[in-house]
């Protein structure tokens, strides 16, 4: 299963309504309405899909993807507010080290204790869909009170913490499952 058939599987799985959302190239206005929750995964090139990172799953030791050649993939799971709808976004790293700048600056008065931001922001995204993505998260600075009836079905939807928790069941699940699969096959052999 690929990284975004993972979160598709998390979507069908939990209780947190909208859509999976994906940013487009130029300027993306959005409200990050959750406090990100990290995940891990691994990304394997010649399948073109990620594994979600669990406790003992071994193609996140350190050992496998140094003899693979692969690295972790460090993203952080939030709920945003786009155009009035409530949608799950994968945050790579580099925007979430933005986010948290923007967080703790006191100095253009940026800064914030909690979520929601209590500011939209504007995701400047170039080159969108390459390796070459390059993204700039700065605030569309008015302080603007996120509506009621946003945060009351926000409450009612699973964490983004409790979605990283059911991706990770899920990849356990299915390496579980393959386990199996393998040692039956071996068991029927004739050989």
């Amino acid at each position: 299963m690929s990284f975004d058939n993972d979160i598709t599987e998390a979507q069908k799985e939990t209780n947190r309504g909208g859509d999976f959302w994906k940013p487009e190239e130029g300027d993306n206005k959005i409200r990050i309405i959750s406090e990100p929750a990290m995940t891990v995964s691994v990304f394997f090139p010649k399948e073109k899909k990620s594994k979600t990172c669990y406790k003992g799953a071994e193609y996140c030791t350190d050992e496998f993807l140094e003899k693979n050649e692969l690295r972790r993939q460090v993203k952080f799971l939030t709920y945003i507010l786009v155009d009035n709808t409530i949608k799950l976004y994968t945050m790579p790293y580099s925007i979430a080290e933005q986010l948290k700048a923007l967080k703790d600056d006191s100095t253009v008065g940026t800064g914030f204790e909690n979520f929601p931001v209590p500011f939209d922001t504007v995701l400047k995204v170039k080159n969108a869909g390459s390796k070459e993505v390059d993204y700039q998260l700065v605030s569309a600075r008015e302080n603007t009170e996120v509506p009621k009836e946003i945060l009351e079905k926000l409450e009612t939807m699973d964490s983004p913490e409790e979605v990283v928790e059911k991706m990770k069941n899920k990849a356990l699940e299915t390496a579980s499952q393959n386990e199996s699969e393998e040692q039956a096959t071996a068991e029927d052999s004739p050989f």
